[in-house]
Parts: structure tokens; sequence; C-alpha cells
């Protein structure tokens, strides 16, 4: 049977073994920041919890537009980003509407939490919806899933009143990209 003593001693000697076991003389990981212009390309789908009662749910809508995103990598962080986008969408159903969308995203490591602004328009009416939404993301490719918060003209499209939920998948294509060191 072990004593106390000895148990004591035993983790004191754990101790100083991983505090100085610890010290090695790796190289420091360089820093470096990639600036670039992005063409976004992606699809939406809207959709709600009682999809039965409106038949123009669930929405699919093609995207396109234009990104321009500050990528850091290196440093004890790992790589983080800020991305700024404004894209168009379209949707590809029997009914024409589109959306002009307008928001910010944050990536580290691969997660992503944005905040964007959804004017959906079927030139007649009109539909501003606050969209958070978070999920998976590199500098290529986003998966993420949203809230469509209503706020101005909520009640002019029935179908969009009740689309409270997006999933979005988008790809980013590099047009420009400038590596920037510190």
């Amino acid at each position: 049977m072990i004593n106390s003593i000895q148990t004591v001693l035993f983790f004191q000697l754990c101790l100083v073994v991983l505090t100085f076991g610890q010290e090695t003389r790796l190289p420091p990981i360089p820093f470096y920041q990639i600036n670039s212009h992005e063409l976004v390309l992606g699809y939406t789908y809207l959709g709600a919890d009682h999809q039965e009662k409106y038949p123009e749910l669930p929405l699919r809508l093609l995207e396109f537009g234009y990104a321009r995103s500050w990528m850091t990598h290196g440093g004890p962080h790992g790589p983080f980003g800020l991305i700024f986008s404004a894209t168009q969408s379209w949707a590809i159903h029997r009914r024409f509407l589109t959306s002009t969308r307008v928001g910010v995203g944050s990536r580290a490591w691969m997660g992503h939490i944005g905040l964007y602004l959804d004017y959906y328009t079927d030139f007649q009416y009109g539909n501003l919806k606050l969209s958070p939404e978070i999920g998976f993301a590199n500098h290529w490719f986003k998966a993420v899933m949203g809230f469509n918060i209503p706020t101005f003209y909520n009640r002019d499209f029935e179908d969009l009143r009740h689309a409270a939920l997006h999933l979005t998948l988008a790809v980013n294509v590099p047009v420009h990209r400038k590596r920037v060191a510190p």
C-alpha cells in the first residue's frame, strides 16, 4: 500500500519532469496575412417549421456576388479572418424572387459566425430580414445555418414571413490575392 509521503513525492517528481520537459527550441511560426478579392458562388435553402401550410416553401436561391477578406495565419491563435460581402440571389422555383444580401462574417479555425441583411423583392413588394448565421468555413468554402429575423414589411410575402431558417453553401473563388508580411 502506498502511503501519503510516497504519493506526495511521486507527484512532485511528475511536476518537475513536466515543468522542465516542456522546454523545446522550436522555430517561431511565421505570421502573415492574405488580403483578397473573391467571387462568391452559392446556394441557399429557405425553410419553415410547417412547410405543408405554405406551398411556396421551401425556397431555393442561387447566389452570386463579391467578397473582400482579410485572413491572418501563423502565431499562437491560428487562422482568423474577416469577410465583407455583397451578393445577389435569384429563386430557382416557380415564382420570381430576388434577394440582395450585405453583411460581415468572421472565421476562426473552421468556424464561421456572421450577420447579414437580406432584402427580398419581386419588384412589387419587399421584405427586409436580419440574418445571423453560424457554421463551418475556411478560405474557400462555407456551410452555415442561420435564422431570418423579420424587420420591415414582413407581411408582404406570406411565404417569406414563415421562412425562419436558411442553410447556405457557398464557394469563394479568389480573383486577386496578396500576401502581406507584418
